[in-house]
């Protein structure tokens, strides 16, 4: 007995000890080794100087201003010092995460380690140039810390303990706090044990079961979508600010203009159109310039990112000859109002463009997509989702199958309200959607190592 313990204990070591090691050779020896900026990290290390964050972003630019004091104030040394801690909770947390799922469902010590690589896979969208924890930006921190969500949350479901479910919450609210993004997770975290309670109290068989559970969460899910368009319009058309919103709503507006929109205003604000309009159109960002593939949609995201902003500066120094009493923060507004008239407008035009750009993110969510083998990449990601949803339905057979589905499904459904949430903030470029990347690969090889176990090809797995 004690010389299985201590083989048992050998191999646990030595599992334990490669994590280390893979995970150490991941996040500081590959690619750039140090700190490196991305397009938004000046913003954050502009706030880190001020003494709070303001009301976006308040926890990044805290961090940034709490490495500032521990490490100095010479970039060099409190940047890079912030990249290191990110990469070092870039690891531990996939660690805690394979080392969990190991435990929590009986895995072998192979099928953990792939669910470790997985994981491991979250940062790496911006390779080979490094590991995105080396970036100045708020995903260093919401992605390690999103992970520990992950784990609070499948406990909860494996063990019905309620406080882990609070903590999720509470990290869920963390996360928002870091990135206001990752608010969707607080209603989607509710929302998974709604329908978690739905499943377990409908009478009928799981497959009945799982059809009202998954009808009531489309049902949910449109209803939330629809009330959240409806806030952001009415909150944007009162608004004289160019924040995250309003840009969101911009980009996409612009390129549904015509030029017979003119006739739904009046005033400056007529005039305001037609400086956006033309400016649009002699730029080749209207409807009629958008690519005719959906392969092609980093073209579609830089005509939104363009039409953001480029008609800014002809707008102001056009109310400003007009008048003196408007300054920045009328101009906005008006373009605020405008943006909301046009999506009113042209409501289906502006859904089609979320159409057209959610495709692209359901891949980004679990897969990469190169241009040169971009077609490849969408064909492998739809067997994935369609194998991800059959392994669902072979579990509704069976009762004592569901707790080691409920992983995989909870996924899907935090993977498909995130790519919706992008598309409607702005787009879904795969920074902001990855964050699932590592628990969809776990969760189907937790599912799969349950039936391996049932049909019996687990018999000669490793102790654990």
């Amino acid at each position: 007995m004690r010389e299985g313990t201590g083989v048992r204990d050998n191999k646990r070591i030595l599992y334990l000890f490669f994590l280390v090691i893979a995970g150490f050779l991941f996040f500081f020896c590959i690619g750039d080794r140090s700190y490196l900026l991305y397009k938004d990290s000046g913003w954050f290390i502009d706030r880190s100087r001020l003494s709070g964050g303001g009301l976006s972003y308040m926890l990044y630019p805290e961090f940034l201003r709490v490495c500032r004091v521990l490490f100095g104030e010479n970039e060099e040394a409190f940047l890079g010092a912030a990249a290191c801690i990110q990469g070092i909770l870039g690891m531990v947390s996939s660690i805690v995460f394979a080392e969990y799922i190991r435990r929590a469902y009986d895995l072998r010590y192979t099928t953990a380690i792939a669910a470790y690589a997985a994981e491991l896979g979250m940062y790496g969208w911006s390779l080979p140039e490094a590991v995105s924890s080396h970036y100045i930006i708020t995903e260093g921190l919401a992605y390690p810390i999103c992970t520990i969500m992950f784990i609070c949350l499948f406990e909860h479901f494996r063990s019905g303990k309620y406080r882990m479910l609070a903590a999720a919450l509470i990290i869920d609210v963390i996360l928002a706090l870091i990135r206001p993004q990752m608010m969707i997770f607080i209603p989607v975290t509710v929302f998974a044990v709604l329908l978690k309670h739905i499943f377990d109290r409908c009478k009928g068989d799981s497959l009945k079961k799982a059809a009202v559970t998954t009808l009531s969460g489309l049902g949910m899910i449109l209803a939330g979508t629809v009330l959240a368009v409806i806030m952001m319009l009415v909150y944007v058309g009162r608004s004289s600010y160019p924040g995250q919103f309003e840009n969101a709503l911009i980009g996409k507006a612009v390129c549904l203009m015509e030029e017979e929109d003119g006739s739904l205003y009046g005033g400056y604000e007529r005039d305001v159109f037609d400086i956006m309009y033309t400016e649009a159109k002699e730029g080749r960002r209207l409807r009629a310039d958008f690519p005719a593939s959906i392969l092609e949609y980093e073209k579609l995201q830089r005509i939104i990112d363009r039409n953001i902003y480029k008609h800014n500066e002809p707008v102001w120094d056009y109310m400003h000859s007009v008048s003196e009493e408007f300054d920045a923060a009328g101009s906005f507004n008006m373009i605020n109002r405008i943006a909301v008239t046009e999506v009113l407008a042209h409501k289906g035009r502006f859904v089609g463009i979320i159409l057209r750009l959610i495709p692209s993110s359901f891949v980004a969510s679990i897969f990469f997509q190169p241009p040169a083998i971009r077609a490849i990449c969408y064909a492998i990601t739809v067997l994935l989702y369609v194998f991800a949803i059959v392994l669902i339905i072979c579990s509704l057979r069976r009762d004592d199958d569901i707790k080691h589905t409920v992983p995989l499904a909870v996924t899907l459904l935090f993977i498909l309200c995130n790519v919706l949430s992008c598309n409607i903030i702005l787009y879904g470029q795969q920074r902001y959607v990855v964050y699932c990347f590592g628990m969809f690969y776990a969760a189907v090889l937790i599912r799969t190592d349950a039936l391996a176990k049932r049909s019996g090809t687990g018999n000669a797995r490793e102790e654990s």
